[in-house]
This record gives structure tokens, sequence and C-alpha cells, in this order.
């Protein structure tokens, strides 16, 4: 029963390795889902932070602005990159080939969010670093904490993408269907994660983050479990 049992688990993360590595494999070959995903952020922050400078002019203060391009930029792009990736998912015929595995489907679900929140980390940098060397964003003494927050942000979001462009992979209008079902669903994450993003930029006392930390944790294990759960039905399907 022990060795059954031992099986079962070397099985499991057996194909989450195997899905992690069909994704990044598949990136590293057509490279177009990162490009499309850091260009798309990279000019969503230069258009805001084009009124960035409009609002220094009247001397308006900047830091709740830099907060929200950081994150809309991240959600923009996050929309672009899942939709690609629904379609490569349609492309490549599915994930019907996984029905066969005798695992739980989570472990296809956690094998395709691995990946989407590694690519996501990246365009998180990569959009603090060019608010800061262009429109000279405060570069936060909290740096590492301001990085570990926000990727608790990334998980919820790649959760609910990894989970929707799945879904709308299987229609035809996966390129206006992925948005609508995202951002309402996202709405709760973004608004925690635009107000704790915007307390460490103020340098503002680590309590006051604490509440916003935890409604994003929960989100983040709420919407990973119930993605978990329902992401058999997708294979079903």
């Amino acid at each position: 029963m022990v060795k059954t049992m031992s099986n079962k688990i070397s099985l499991y993360f057996s194909v989450i390795l195997a899905v992690v590595k069909k994704d990044l494999r598949i990136e590293l070959r057509n490279k177009e889902m990162i490009p499309l995903m850091l260009i798309f952020a990279l000019v969503i922050s230069l258009i805001f932070g084009f009124l960035d400078i409009s609002f220094k002019s009247v001397g308006e203060s900047n830091m709740d602005l830099y907060s929200g391009v950081f994150w809309i930029s991240i959600l923009f792009a996050s929309i672009l990159g899942f939709s690609r990736s629904a379609m490569i998912e349609k492309e490549a015929g599915g994930l019907s080939q996984y029905l066969t595995i005798p695992v739980d489907s989570s472990a296809v679900f956690l094998g395709k969010l691995i990946p989407n929140v590694l690519f996501l980390f990246f365009i998180q940098v990569s959009v603090y670093f060019f608010l800061i060397v262009f429109f000279r964003a405060p570069f936060s003494e909290r740096y590492i904490l301001l990085i570990l927050t926000s990727s608790l942000s990334l998980l919820g979001i790649a959760a609910i993408g990894t989970f929707f462009s799945t879904l709308s992979a299987k229609t035809n209008l996966k390129e206006i269907f992925l948005p609508i079902l995202m951002f309402p669903i996202l709405v709760p994450l973004i608004i925690a994660s635009i107000k704790s993003t915007s307390i460490l930029l103020n340098n503002k006392e680590w309590e006051q983050i604490l509440d916003w930390v935890k409604l994003i944790v929960v989100y983040d294990l709420v919407s990973i479990t119930l993605a978990s759960i329902l992401f058999e039905k997708l294979l079903e399907e």
C-alpha cells in the first residue's frame, strides 16, 4: 500500500514536470508569448508614464499612479499572454492526451500554472525597472518585499488565467471570452495588489499592508483550489 501511494505521488509530480517542460519548450521554440506580453506591458506603462509627467507639472503625488500603472500593465499583458496560450493550446490539440493518464487532473493544472507564474514574474520585474529607469519611479527600499508581495498576486492572476484560457480554448471567441471572464473575477485581487504596492512605495509601516496581503493569500488559495477541482471538467469536455 505504501509502495502504491509512493508510485501515485511519483506519477503526480512526473505529470506536473512533463506539462511544465512542454509549455516551456513551446515558448522557447515559438518565442511569441513573452515578447508580446513584455512589449504590451511596456507600451501601457509608457502611456500612463506620460500621464505621470502631466501630473508632476501640477505638483500632484504620483505614488498611487505608479502602483496603478504597474498592475494595469501586468493585468493587460497577462490577458494577451493567456489569449495566445489558449490559441497555441487549441492548435496543439488541447489537453485531451492527459485524460489517459491515471492521475488527478490537478497535476495538469499545476503543470500549466507554474510556467504562467514564471512568465508573469519576468514581466513584473521588467515593468518595475522600466518605470524606475524611464519615469524615475521610486526605487523602494523594500524592493525584495515588494517583489514578494506582488508575486503572491501573480499566483492568483495565473490561476484564473490558466483556468479560463483553457476554457476559452474550447470556444471560437477566445479573444473576447477570456477578458470578459477574467476582469470581474480579478477585481478584488487587483485592488488589493494596487493598495499593497502603493503602501510599500510610500515606505509606510508594514502593519498597514498586512490586511491586504491576507486578502491576496486567501484569494490565491481559493482560486487555485477551485481551479484545480474544476479543471477535470475542462479535460473531459
